[in-house]
């Protein structure tokens, strides 16, 4: 008996050594974390301050630092990227955290410069409101007076003068003015369509949760998602949103941000919710998946710089007040376009096969414009007090841009990863679940389609799969596949003994 099992070891090691390394996991490596290289110096000391503050990661802050830059920036700037090519500088970041993270007092911070900012226009608009206020209730009780004149008179002359002073009348009458808006948090697609109207098409939705995708996937239209003027406000396209009982609003270039932290287990269901996924919806988001710090943290608070408070809210509020009735365009230097150039066609390669974004090509397609608008808002970051539109984007903040583009769509393939997007991945772990239940050192192609059958209608189906096993080095094909009996030979396959020995 100690010779068979000497004999088995023996063979086993021989086995073993004859495999080229260990398997690659199927599971993403963990994302790389946000760091002084990926943000311009000031947000920086701004973001790593929230961040030792709150004992919060750091992406936490930087993501609503990206989206309330994107706020204060959209509709004011575009960069031009190329002759005929601008990118809008509106942006989707989103950080899942679990809860018990202070989300909530991160995000308060970030954007306590456009709440302040809100409170100051409407405190500043304050007199003018009223004053058209009162002048609406006069004008408008006039006009009543007018209408009732009007179905009381019998003289057809006398009703020919009191029209042309109700038409000449109605026309004179001003709107009330509205202080502006730059945020709400869960809003349905009807009321963002006012909101859009009312602001100079422009609005960002904050949360710290994700009720904002029940929402969209049909909170309050029977199940049915509304997708259309979240995808459209995205790229800038023109949408028009009909309301019941009301009329319609038309907006020509509306721009919305997102800036969300839900918990992973809603960003788990994203890809499940009707639409989300083939439409495109998931792909315009740039998350961010950091380990969370809850259990590690010394629960000690640290006071914040008031200087660097300080000049953050000044850059937020500079940028704020830039007002004009078409976008500035920011220019690159030719140093941040080859830059660029070079990411893009990096990216390009990235989205064929075997590349790192191929099963997410939706996403990637995205990424070169994403790096973009993110070095556009860094150069807005710098320059917000003499003129983002007047220097180029310089080599360095592309750098950083690009640093930072790179990073999130590393954490982004972990998201996908975690939704389980994609699919042959999916369909590779099923495998290797199998193989392991049934501790199964070689398999033949037929028994693996038989086994797998109800999630693998054909045996075509199976190759995705065992391709991403194959070049993962969980199995390989057998050199001299079996002849026995009739017919063709069976396809065989072995599987690492590594895998059936953990």
């Amino acid at each position: 008996m100690v010779k068979r099992f000497a004999d088995k070891a023996r063979l086993y090691n021989d086995i073993a050594t004859d495999w080229e390394g260990d398997p690659i996991s199927l599971d993403k490596p963990e994302p790389p974390s946000f760091g002084e290289e990926d943000f311009p110096p000031g947000l920086w000391d701004k973001l790593k301050a929230v961040s030792q503050a709150l004992e919060v990661p750091i992406e936490l802050p930087a993501t609503q630092g990206l989206a309330v830059l994107a706020a204060a920036c959209q509709k004011r700037f575009v960069i031009q990227v190329e002759p005929g090519y601008t990118e809008p500088l509106n942006l989707w970041p989103c950080c899942a955290l679990e809860p018990a993270n202070r989300k909530s007092p991160s995000l308060k911070n970030m954007a306590a410069p456009l709440a302040s900012w809100e409170i100051d226009r409407s405190r500043d608009m304050g007199p003018e409101i009223e004053r058209c206020t009162l002048e609406y209730k006069a004008q408008s009780a006039r006009l009543k007076k007018l209408e009732k004149d009007y179905g009381a008179a019998d003289d057809p002359a006398e009703r020919e003068k009191i029209f042309a002073t109700l038409s000449e009348l109605s026309k004179s009458i001003k709107p009330i003015p509205m202080p502006p808006q730059i945020f709400t948090q869960d809003t349905s697609p009807e009321k963002l369509a006012v909101l859009l109207e009312n602001n100079h098409e422009k609005m960002a939705i904050f949360s710290a949760e994700g009720g904002i995708f029940d929402i969209i996937s049909g909170r309050y239209s029977n199940g049915m998602p509304n997708l259309d003027i979240f995808l459209q406000a995205h790229s800038g396209d023109a949408v028009r949103v009909d309301r019941v009982g009301r009329s319609g609003v038309y907006l020509k270039e509306p721009a919305l941000t997102m800036g969300l932290s839900p918990q992973p287990d809603v960003i788990r269901s994203l890809a499940d919710r009707q639409g989300f996924k083939g439409r495109g919806f998931i792909a315009r988001f740039l998350f961010a998946l950091p380990r969370s710090n809850v259990g590690q943290r010394t629960l000690e608070p640290k006071p914040l710089s008031a200087y660097v408070e300080e000049q953050y809210a000044r850059t937020i509020r500079a940028l704020l007040d830039y007002v004009n009735e078409v976008p500035l365009i920011i220019h690159l230097s030719q140093k941040a376009y080859d830059s660029w150039k070079t990411f893009q066609l990096t990216v390009e390669m990235e989205m064929g096969e075997n590349g790192d974004l191929a099963g997410m090509k939706d996403f990637g397609g995205k990424l070169p414009g994403a790096a973009a608008r993110i070095a556009g808002l860094f150069h807005c970051y710098i320059h917000a007090h003499n003129g983002p539109q007047v220097e180029r984007v310089s080599f360095a903040t592309m750098s950083a841009a690009l640093s930072l583009a790179g990073k999130l769509s590393a954490h982004t393939r972990t998201v996908y990863d975690l939704m389980g997007v994609d699919p042959d991945i999916e369909d590779a772990r099923r495998m290797l679940n199998w193989i392991v239940k049934e501790s199964k050192h070689r398999f033949t192609l037929r028994e693996c389609h038989r086994a797998l059958q109800g999630s693998f209608s054909r045996k075509e189906a199976l190759e995705p799969a065992l391709k991403v096993l194959t070049e993962r080095g969980y199995i390989r094909l057998m050199a001299r596949p079996s002849t026995q009996g009739p017919g063709r030979p069976s396809i065989i396959y072995e599987v690492h003994p590594l895998i059936i020995r953990k």
